[in-house]
């Protein structure tokens, strides 16, 4: 599931809940960045504890289903 963390320091965070624990959640983000006019994609994963989450929303997105008949 894809969620988006408002954190408590203001920053946001997006990506996919991996776990949930009485400690926090796991969040694996997907972050492009340029390096010599070439873009570098990377997955990082991080422990966030719930002390330092604001918010969390569950982001729904209908750009990768697919129907069959």
């Amino acid at each position: 599931r894809q969620i988006n963390t408002k954190m408590a320091d203001g920053s946001e965070k997006t990506g996919t809940l991996l776990s949930a624990d009485e400690n926090g959640i796991e969040l694996q983000e997907k972050i492009i960045t340029k390096e010599n006019k070439k873009k570098i994609k990377r997955e990082v994963t991080s422990l966030i504890p719930f002390d330092q989450i604001k918010e969390a929303k569950l982001v729904i997105s209908f750009g990768k289903l697919k129907f069959s008949h």
